[in-house]
């Protein structure tokens, strides 16, 4: 199983997209570890409100005390039931076979870590750059227009 945590912090308009993208992976065997570290708008409310009605592989979290975002991981990290953890941040998503191929990876090499790689959207031009994570810092690879 893989237990993806979510800090959550007003990201509403980012919200619904980023949980979505995880409801329709191809690897179905998750559990999404929710943090809401104290969110104060209401769209992010409304949003976490929803989903905690209707998802029930969906754990959601309420801190009572805003403490960041690296305290709000340790507690999904204090929740997750995973042979695996993958950390995703409020406003992303993920590509529907994101999980599906890196399970498959670290089950093939034995591996601890897995790391994929990113891909920055820009509003307006669309361009699209694809990053690699390094030793040393992510790496561009490319910087493509759609």
């Amino acid at each position: 199983m893989v237990s993806i945590i979510i800090p959550v912090y007003n990201t509403g308009k980012d919200l619904e997209k980023c949980f979505k993208s995880i409801l329709f992976q191809t690897y179905k065997n998750w559990e999404c570890i929710v943090v809401n570290d104290c969110s104060t708008d209401v769209q992010t409310i409304d949003i976490i409100n929803k989903w905690r009605k209707k998802h029930s592989n969906f754990i959601f979290i309420d801190k009572t005390i805003n403490e960041g975002v690296d305290r709000a991981r340790f507690l999904g990290l204090s929740m997750g039931k995973g042979d695996y953890f993958f950390f995703v941040d409020s406003d992303d998503w993920l590509e529907q076979d994101a999980l599906e191929i890196m399970v498959k990876k670290a089950e093939d090499i034995d591996a601890d870590i897995v790391v994929g790689k990113m891909c920055k959207y820009y509003i307006g031009g669309f361009s699209k750059k694809a990053f690699k994570l390094l030793r040393n810092g992510w790496k561009e690879l490319s910087n493509m227009k759609n």
